[in-house]
């Protein structure tokens, strides 16, 4: 058998994960993620990303006299939007190398990273699926009600929060206050996700001084100004403030829709829905044929399709099917759903104008740039470290070709 090294490993990961297959993975297993636009309509210079914004438009149209004057019209105004690419990182080791070589076992050792690399790919996969959902802070969860003890600060190791959909098993986290500065607990790792209480458990107390509305991120990763998550459509598909610098109370395109359903999900919230997108964006749906998509959490699909299936017939789906949605179409859209999705919200909008911007081999790859090795060697503890590495951003841009739909009757889970 041939003798294995920290160098032959190293290349035969690099090959076996190659971006572009790992970018296939990704796409397949998380289909949230596969509806981004990959290619580019934006310009890499600078500090990132720039694409043009129409601020004002020329609405110089009416019908008019054969003699009369052409109608007034406003100068198109255009300005700059900037997308600072993001750096996402993750590392794999395992230990054991030199004992695997000497007995022999050294193929076994290799199928052992193999594993292990493939599971962060997923793993990370699935949390970058949540930030697409979220608003660029890195709050995964927020302190949402009091213990059933009546305390308002908890004492016990257990956290009852918004939504566990981001939360799992062996993470690492810290508690924040709401001043997104004080750290209230450090490196606490998740033991418990409760999904039908909301509720998630610790390894060990959680401080006193933890009260609702404090929030729950990866542990060093976000703390007062310093969050480095790219803005997801929680922060991008609003009506008012400043998105990537630009006040969209100045800008049409930059300002989104978003209905209150307070209500099932059912085919009446669906039409309401694309009567709000089209009054906002001036696009009728007829102009966006294969680009319109309803995205929503499984359970908020299923609670759709049972209510609407009775009622209008849709092609391709049947009861069978309810739970994979993938084929799944609501009067011509397809339904796009991920798990990491809010338990109460839907987005339905022209993904077109969403996009994954990438800086050049910046896709989600096995990192060489340290020491040109794909495997790093920690020699003194007989432990090997592999770290995968992405370079880039997304944007939503037009915002105004969006609608969010909020406070949909929660399915229980």
């Amino acid at each position: 058998m041939a003798t294995i090294t920290s160098s032959t490993l190293g290349e035969l990961l690099k090959r076996l994960y190659a971006s572009w297959e790992i970018e296939q993975l990704v796409n397949l297993t998380f289909p949230t993620l596969g509806t981004l636009l990959n290619e580019g309509s934006a310009d890499l210079g600078g500090v990132g990303f720039y694409f043009p914004v129409r601020t004002a438009g020329n609405f110089a149209h009416a019908y008019i006299g054969e003699s009369d004057s052409l109608p007034a019209g406003r100068v198109s105004t255009v300005k700059q939007a900037v997308v600072t690419p993001t750096v996402f990182a993750g590392v794999a080791q395992l230990t054991g190398l030199s004992m695997a070589v000497s007995s022999g076992s050294a193929a076994a050792f290799a199928r052992a990273y193999d594993e292990n690399v493939s599971q962060l790919v997923e793993s990370m996969s699935a949390y970058k699926e949540g930030a697409l959902f979220r608003d660029g802070k890195g709050h995964l969860a927020t302190f949402a009600t009091v213990d059933p003890d009546g305390a308002k600060g908890e004492t016990l190791e257990e956290l009852f929060v918004d939504d566990v959909s981001h939360l799992r098993v062996g993470m690492v986290v810290d508690i924040l206050d709401t001043d997104l500065s004080t750290v209230h607990e450090a490196d606490m790792t998740i033991t418990a996700v409760n999904w039908a209480t909301k509720s998630v458990s610790f390894d060990s107390d959680v401080a006193t001084a933890a009260a609702i509305g404090d929030f729950i991120v990866i542990a060093d990763s976000s703390v007062g100004s310093s969050a480095h998550e790219p803005i997801g459509l929680e922060g991008s598909l609003l009506a008012s403030g400043t998105y990537l610098g630009i006040d969209r109370s100045t800008s049409p395109e930059w300002q989104s829709e978003t209905f209150a359903a307070s209500s099932l999900f059912d085919e009446e919230v669906i039409q309401r829905a694309r009567v709000r997108l089209t009054q906002r964006s001036g696009i009728q749906l007829s102009q966006m044929p294969g680009r319109l998509r309803l995205a929503t959490h499984p359970m908020q699909a299923e609670i759709l399709f049972r209510l609407a299936i009775p009622r209008v017939r849709y092609n391709g789906v049947s009861d069978i099917d309810l739970l994979n949605t993938s084929e799944a179409k609501v009067g011509g859209v397809p339904v796009v759903t991920s798990y990491m999705a809010p338990a109460s919200k839907a987005y339905l909008g022209d993904f077109k104008y969403s996009q994954a911007l990438y800086t050049p081999n910046g896709k989600l790859h096995v990192d060489t740039e340290y020491n040109g090795s794909a495997l790093k060697w920690v020699a003194t503890k007989d432990q090997g470290l592999v770290f995968l590495k992405e370079y880039a951003a997304w944007v939503v841009r037009r915002p105004n070709a969006f609608v969010r739909i909020t406070s949909l009757t929660e399915a229980t889970r």
